[in-house]
């Protein structure tokens, strides 16, 4: 028999062990005896109530690293949604398999936990599965439901996820900038992740957003508009921040603050290389502010000085695929004063036919003074070449080597931007080709880049354009037409590869 006392104290556990069964957030707070609500846990919490509640499907959370993202998905949600439903089938995935496996391994140790058992007392672990990898749930003695842990890019031959969880998909910073990497994983997520997704299952992907076109920038740019995302970044960019924040506050600033106080943020804001601090802690990869190129060093003309060169630069994609770059050619003007004046831009994505078509149709109407692409393939050359000839198009086209990477060959172009020496036309695309600038070196796309890239290269091998004299205009009864037309033309034509 309980005294008094005790059947308060027995009435009010029960209690508390009723409400941690019922809401997510009284269970987290019943399994970690440290247990702290910062400010951005709350909505992380709140977001996942409504994936349990069938709200939501998709859910993407973009926060800085050490926040708390992995132990509120992969750990407590995971296990949650094990004691609610021991039927659910769970797939835990990261960068690499030692990391699954200790994602595995924190929900195993869950659900064998005191605490946990409290909870959802006729749910164990099954006997003959256990491994940290794979393991199963009994309840009430029956084999229900399994977790599975698994690296990106291996195998999932055989398995079903009614939630599957990704966290974390790069490891670091080299894996994130490899192209390589990131289209293995794209293919990964879609050929085997994704068709192990059981129907009516759940995807859940907390993560950093290492790059632009990371898994995320790739989901949210095809089918942005079956995902639910959730960003906190640790500095608020607006004063309307999903924590009530306003701008230049940090999360510490926030109700309920953060594990980390105002001085550290302020720290890894100022040492931090302002790439790395927009990915990992803003969660904007490419920031709107530029990283190499800056909004405001691209001046706007009306049109190009008389007596200015031309130049056609042309940056060529050789598939039509969807995620594939487009081709991109661009006219430029070079006046007297070394200032160069974008003139004209085409931009597609398409065939090699295609694009070399377009460059002739660009070469004919601009008659550049000169054309300039990287090194491409032969096969690829020799078409445009005997295009060029089958239509007396007499432009001398220099290659440039296509060696190096990317940031260093945009040297001499970005210095001259930097200077305010390359102005842009009012025009449809212009916007579409400052954000490409702003993003790069870490946006999916840097077609437009490479072409100021070619002219920069050009220009860094040779003096400025002397100033042309003013064409003379005559009448049309001069006969001057006709004199023009016999004057001996260039023809000039360089080997493409």
């Amino acid at each position: 028999m309980l005294s008094p006392e005790e059947t308060v104290l027995w009435k009010k556990e029960a209690y508390r062990r009723r409400l941690a069964i019922e809401d997510f957030s009284r269970y987290r707070a019943f399994i970690h005896e440290d247990y702290q609500e910062w400010s951005y846990v709350t909505v992380i919490n709140n977001l996942l109530k409504r994936v349990l509640a069938g709200e939501t499907k998709r859910v993407i959370i973009n926060m800085p690293p050490q926040h708390g993202k992995t132990m509120s998905v992969s750990e407590d949600f995971a296990s949650y949604c094990m004691g609610k439903d021991p039927t659910l089938n769970v797939i835990g995935c990261a960068f690499n398999s030692d990391r699954a496996d200790e994602y595995g391994e924190m929900v195993r140790d869950r659900v064998k936990s005191p605490e946990f058992q409290m909870l959802f007392e006729d749910i164990n672990l099954s006997a003959d599965s256990q491994a940290k990898s794979k393991w199963s749930i009994e309840h009430k003695g029956k084999k229900k439901g399994t977790y599975y842990a698994a690296g990106v890019g291996t195998a999932l031959t055989g398995r079903k996820g009614d939630i599957m969880i990704i966290d974390d998909y790069f490891k670091d910073r080299k894996e994130a900038d490899s192209e390589i990497v990131r289209n293995d994983l794209w293919r990964w997520y879609h050929s085997v992740f994704r068709e192990r997704l059981a129907p009516g299952g759940t995807i859940i992907i907390p993560c950093t957003r290492w790059h632009d076109d990371g898994l995320v920038g790739r989901l949210l740019e095809q089918q942005g508009h079956l995902w639910e995302v959730l960003i906190i970044p640790s500095e608020a960019t607006s004063d309307d921040d999903i924590l009530g924040r306003k701008k230049g506050e940090f999360l510490c600033d926030a109700v309920g603050g953060s594990r980390y106080g105002r001085e550290d943020y302020e720290e890894k804001r100022k040492y931090m290389p302002p790439y790395d601090w927009a990915a990992l802690h803003q969660q904007n990869p490419a920031p709107d502010e530029g990283i190499e190129f800056q909004r405001d060093w691209f001046q706007e003309h009306n049109g190009s000085p008389w007596g200015s060169t031309r130049y056609l630069t042309a940056d060529f994609s050789y598939t039509d695929k969807n995620n594939s770059d487009s081709s991109v050619i661009c006219v430029w003007d070079v006046d007297h004063n070394n200032d160069w004046y974008l003139v004209d831009r085409w931009s597609e994505v398409c065939t090699p036919d295609i694009s070399g078509r377009v460059f002739c149709d660009m070469l004919q109407e601009h008659k550049p003074h000169e054309a300039l692409v990287e090194k491409i393939d032969w096969n690829y050359a020799t078409h445009i070449i005997q295009q060029m000839d089958e239509r007396n198009i007499n432009v001398y086209v220099e290659t440039l080597s296509a060696a190096g990477d990317k940031k260093s060959k945009a040297t001499a172009y970005r210095a001259h931007c930097a200077r305010g020496k390359v102005h842009l036309p009012k025009s449809s695309w212009t916007e579409d080709f400052i954000h490409e600038h702003l993003r790069f070196p870490n946006g999916k796309h840097d077609d437009q880049v490479d072409n100021g890239s070619l002219l920069g290269r050009r220009m860094a091998m040779v003096r400025a354009p002397s100033v042309q004299s003013a064409k003379m205009h005559y009448g049309p009864n001069t006969g001057q037409h006709i004199i023009d037309s016999l004057k001996p033309k260039d023809h000039a034509v360089t080997r493409l590869a």
